[in-house]
């Protein structure tokens, strides 16, 4: 098992070098620190089925800050979090869990030369299939995921002629336990483009080159390459067509059953801006993995957005992996704290812990908006991934939708659907997989500084392959006071229940949580 020090290393250089790179007439740290401890006494802490309880006292510490730094030439955003669990019947279960996500932008030389650096450390379902359970209770399916990049970059501009960007970016990977071999993995990337400026008119062109070199730690390894020259016309203000064409080397270990991934490409296309609110484009094109598409749709309503993409790109765990990460704490009320906000049930949208290379064809459909008391988000993905090592595809799809409504000036009401549904073929242990459920929340307040909070949810899970079902229900009520001006107490009661056609992945838990917190 990789140390922890040496991963949070890398976290360390990439936001430190930053940091200490920073003019010194930047603006002053916004620094605030935070610290909790919590007292949870459960029934079940491994979420074991009828008669195989086992009873728990825990103590659960969160030490952390979030931090944030803006100047003319710099901007830089962290959060981290230090969680110490504490079994206090079997002291060998204690654990200890890093939280970190921090992202940061330095112009070295006045525009010219920048460095971006980010990275994240989090905990996720080893495999979606049986995810269940949080840090604290039932964590044996998790796994630590560490991600870290920095990328310096140099532009250019040649007076009003042309443009030109070189940038190299190393990224890496550390997951300490796969589904299927060890997917951890460094990469180097290259970018660099050539672009027509404002001397061209109607017409522009870009020349453009990418390079990713990508070494797993199971020895496998996977390069994509390619060149690409770009023209195109604008043929009225809000109107203008382009084509491209180039070649692609990319080399990764291939199934005989799929296309060779050394080919030459082309892909056409128009893009189209009726208004200031409104962008559309759509392309194409082949590609050595045979005829693809592409289309976006951008539109901003006065008070809501509408987004629309779709792509068809080779990619890997790699490149899918640096997304918002989930801090896998818990608030007050019990709840998942998210990084990026969006509450999920079972994600089938991120791909299996494995490192093989895949062709992604995938449909992004979001629409959000927000009202004087009320906001909401909807959410549709479609994807499908072929396998190029193991001749292996999977077809995932799912909607969502999440609507939060302030019915009083003293509470709030919360409502969240989710569907989704995972299809694999060529696969022997995988079959076809669906899960929905709809979770639901009230909180007022009580008292000049105390609130309260109530909230419920299902959860259908549905396993083919071994014609398994379950439902996974959860209640839960709780208090929150403020002690003071940056002092706050609660006290959270939680029960949940999964009823499965398999009798060993029955289990009841009920959870009482009482939590003191501070920031400084």
């Amino acid at each position: 098992m990789r140390c922890i020090a040496s991963r949070l290393l890398y976290a360390g250089v990439a936001i430190l070098v930053i940091v200490f790179a920073g003019p010194v007439n930047a603006t002053d740290w916004n620094l605030s620190p935070s610290a909790s401890i919590s007292q949870i006494f459960t029934d079940n802490v491994n979420l074991a089925p009828s008669g195989q309880e086992e009873s728990e006292v825990i103590t659960n510490t969160n030490v952390g800050f979030r931090a944030d730094r803006s100047g003319p030439r710099l901007d830089l955003n962290a959060a981290y979090n230090l969680q110490n669990v504490f079994y206090w019947r079997d002291t060998r279960d204690d654990e200890t869990f890093h939280q970190f996500a921090g992202n940061g932008n330095l112009e070295v030389l006045d525009d010219r030369f920048f460095l971006d650096a980010s990275a994240a450390y989090s905990q996720r379902f080893v495999s979606p299939r049986d995810a269940v359970g949080d840090n604290i209770i039932g964590a044996d399916e998790r796994t630590d995921v560490a991600t870290y990049r920095v990328s310096p970059y140099w532009r250019e501009r040649y007076g009003s002629f042309a443009e030109s960007e070189v940038r190299y970016i190393w990224e890496k990977v550390d997951v300490q336990r796969g589904t299927r071999g060890d997917p951890s993995s460094e990469a180097d990337r290259w970018r660099a483009f050539l672009a027509s400026g404002p001397d061209f008119g109607r017409v522009g062109w870009r020349l453009s080159y990418s390079l990713d070199e990508v070494d797993f730690d199971d020895g496998s390894a996977v390069t994509f390459e390619s060149a690409e020259a770009l023209a195109s016309l604008r043929i009225t203000p809000q109107f203008s067509v382009f084509a491209a064409g180039g070649r692609e080397w990319n080399d990764f270990e291939v199934d005989p059953s799929r296309a060779e991934p050394d080919d030459e490409f082309w892909r056409a296309g128009a893009t189209w801006t009726p208004t200031v609110r409104t962008f559309m484009e759509a392309f194409y094109g082949e590609r050595f993995f045979g005829k693809t598409y592409g289309a976006s749709l951008r539109h901003q309503f006065r008070r809501s957005q509408v987004a629309i993409d779709y792509t068809e790109a080779p990619t890997t765990l790699t490149n899918v992996i640096f997304t918002p990460t989930l801090f896998l704490v818990v608030d007050e009320f019990g709840d998942p704290i998210l990084v990026d906000g969006d509450p999920l049930f079972l994600d089938f949208e991120l791909p299996e812990l494995v490192s093989d290379v895949y062709i992604a064809k995938r449909l992004t459909v979001s629409a959000s908006g927000s009202g004087v008391r009320t906001r909401w988000v909807l959410r549709g993905f479609d994807e499908r991934r072929e396998y190029q090592v193991d001749p292996r595809d999977e077809h995932v799809y799912g909607v969502g939708a999440t609507f939060s409504r302030r019915l009083t000036s003293d509470s709030t009401a919360l409502l969240d659907l989710r569907w989704q549904e995972a299809n694999y073929d060529n696969d022997p242990g995988r079959d076809d997989e669906r899960v929905y459920g709809i979770r639901g929340s009230y909180t007022w307040r009580v008292a000049p500084r105390t609130r309260g909070n109530v909230q419920t949810s299902w959860q259908r899970s549905e396993f083919d392959i071994d014609n398994r079902e379950e439902d996974l229900w959860t209640a839960g009520i709780g208090l929150s006071a403020s002690l003071g001006r940056r002092t706050t107490a609660s006290v959270n009661y939680r029960y949940s229940e999964r009823d499965s056609t398999r009798a060993d992945r029955d289990f009841q838990e009920n959870r009482i949580t009482l939590t003191l917190g501070a920031t400084f």
